[in-house]
């Protein structure tokens, strides 16, 4: 089995990194859409009827896993959609999700467009602190935390509380998306 994407690897322009993610990993399967055996499969989270598993990230990059299945990764009906259907819908029905606990999706926006993933862990987070100070307000009402709580949580990694770090496309704007299970 491979070790390493191929060159030829689809991109993910909201979502650069899913293998760094956990959400694609190495797998000794057949893809349900294309039937293709390309050793990597997504295990990520996604809303659909039927049960699929191990879908190639090549299918879900040029929307057949969506068509095919009719399937979403992310939960349009929880989210702000930008209301631009080629963006709603790349984000929607091209986009690997990520692994959070919070009971609903939320992929913060800006600049017009939507933020790409980023590796979140409580020392970027704090590195980010003026430029989050807002999202962090957000989570932690919506949460019923204090500041101090919130910063406990996230130097946790036993916490059934997630945060995800995202970046602007456009410009370094940074966002933060969390909260409990």
């Amino acid at each position: 089995m491979q070790t390493q994407p191929p060159a030829a690897w689809p991109t993910f322009k909201y979502h650069p990194d899913p293998i760094a993610s956990g959400v694609i990993v190495r797998i000794n399967g057949t893809c349900p859409c294309c039937q293709q055996q390309r050793g990597w499969g997504y295990v990520g989270p996604f809303f659909c009827v039927d049960e699929v598993e191990n879908i190639c990230p090549w299918c879900i990059a040029d929307g057949r896993a969506a068509a095919q299945f009719d399937l979403t990764f992310i939960d349009a009906d929880s989210m702000e959609l930008l209301g631009d259907d080629a963006k709603d819908s790349e984000l929607i029905q091209r986009t690997p999700n990520y692994f959070y606990l919070a009971m609903n999706d939320s992929w913060p926006h800006h600049c017009g467009d939507y933020c790409k993933i980023t590796a979140t862990s409580a020392a970027q987070i704090n590195a980010h602190k003026q430029q989050l100070a807002t999202d962090i307000h957000r989570i932690c009402q919506e949460n019923d935390l204090t500041e101090y709580e919130f910063n406990a949580l996230i130097a946790r990694d036993d916490a059934p509380f997630t945060v995800q770090l995202f970046q602007c496309c456009h410009c370094d704007e940074v966002r933060l998306a969390g909260g409990f299970e």
